[in-house]
């Protein structure tokens, strides 16, 4: 498509403002267990599987039940690791996709799908932590930032329901913070505050902090009103409104804001909200410890916990993903004023969205030793597309541009 390089330049810079650190490579494992997949468009895996969440051992038999009871349908195992639609429509970009695996040999789990078939389905080179079952669409990882569009979808919800305003100003929610009167929630949702990065500018924004400090403040230990002290410490970066950049604390304080408005936690407020509502049975807030995917980068999982809710706290897998973006992007969640507003993009950054002027949306993520993204194309033969991508490494640059070529060329 004629806009895929105007996209592939977003990609690239949106890539750069976010986490990152540097991969390490481990072995790799081929051998797949799996059975013919698919999901038709009511069809939820997740809602009708009974396997309980996080259990690894069972795994396996969950697909097999799945396949027992036709969840999955319409598609071709085509090797020990990839399903591919059975409808002929879908098979040059299947054919796309399989090059991409081929000539990239990415480590994760990979979805493309429409609104209304899975088209491709892949679990490639890794394992689970059991050491046995193959990655597969259930593995779980740390989505990173793609937890934004949750923060973002929470906040535009309440302010439908009257709860806040997006033209509120910080001052109503942390009146100790003297330059929070000059800063809109819009201005959080749209990366314009021009706060400090209190995780990729942490040496800044904890500046005062020591070494016991700072290690409580990487392992999570601190509590909001610790954190909220060293932000009224911080000066702006640049007048709030005046440019976008990239930054984490933003989405931070609009978790704050939620749970201050709906009197709920940011986990349960997420998870009654969302993860129910969208069938997103592997789905967690917040938690340490619970993925069923392996970082290649030793220990490389996220310890900060609450401390980053709202900014990147959430594990999923694609197929919960998958029923997020669908119910999303159908107007199933936001009516349609607030999915607009989701939308509108200044500087290219929407509401937990990046995007270009062809109604394409995307976001990437990195933590310490985890990468994501997920991308909604907008197209005339095949409908909207949905692309989604989670890896247990860094450095994936080529696989994930690639996959985005296979979609969009």
């Amino acid at each position: 498509m004629k806009h895929f390089y105007t996209f592939l330049f977003l990609f690239i810079i949106c890539t750069a403002l976010l986490f990152g650190c540097n991969k390490q490579h481990a072995g790799t494992e081929k051998d797949r267990q799996y059975e013919n997949t698919g999901i038709d468009q009511e069809s939820d895996i997740a809602s009708q599987s009974t396997v309980e969440h996080n259990t690894n051992s069972n795994i396996n038999s969950n697909i097999d039940a799945a396949i027992e009871s036709k969840i999955y349908n319409g598609m071709t195992r085509i090797d020990a690791s990839i399903w591919i639609s059975d409808d002929l429509q879908y098979q040059d970009l299947v054919h796309n996709m399989i090059a991409v695996c081929k000539q990239t040999d990415p480590q994760g789990s990979f979805l493309l799908a429409n609104d209304q078939d899975i088209l491709f389905m892949a679990g490639l080179n890794a394992l689970e932590i059991d050491g046995e079952t193959p990655v597969n669409p259930y593995t779980t990882y740390e989505i990173a930032s793609l937890t934004k569009q949750f923060t973002a979808a929470a906040i535009l919800q309440l302010e439908a329901q009257g709860r806040l305003s997006t033209s509120d100003t910080l001052g109503k929610y942390f009146p100790d913070f003297v330059n929070g009167a000059d800063i809109t929630i819009d201005e959080l949702l749209h990366m314009r505050s021009g706060l400090v990065d209190y995780y990729t500018e942490y040496e800044t924004f904890f500046a005062d902090a020591d070494e016991t400090r700072i290690n409580q403040i990487k392992n999570g230990q601190i509590d909001d009103q610790t954190f909220l002290s060293y932000l009224y410490q911080t000066e702006l970066k640049f007048a709030p409104g005046s440019q976008m950049q990239y930054c984490n604390t933003n989405y931070l304080l609009l978790a704050m804001i939620m749970e201050q408005t709906s009197q709920m936690t940011y986990e349960e407020y997420i998870q009654q909200n969302f993860f129910d509502k969208c069938n997103m049975t592997y789905s967690t807030c917040c938690e340490v410890g619970n993925l069923t995917s392996v970082p290649e980068i030793k220990d490389g999982y996220t310890k900060l916990g609450r401390l980053c809710r709202g900014a990147g706290d959430i594990h999923s897998n694609v197929i919960d993903l998958l029923n997020w973006e669908r119910m999303l992007h159908q107007g199933k969640i936001l009516d349609e004023n607030q999915l607009n507003k989701m939308f509108d993009m200044q500087d290219n950054y929407g509401c937990g969205f990046m995007g270009d002027d062809f109604g394409n949306h995307f976001h990437t993520g990195g933590l310490e030793s985890y990468e994501s993204f997920v991308g909604i194309f907008e197209t005339e033969t095949y409908g909207r597309l949905y692309l989604i991508q989670l890896y247990p490494c860094k450095n994936n640059e080529l696989s994930i541009t690639s996959f985005i070529h296979a979609c969009t060329q």
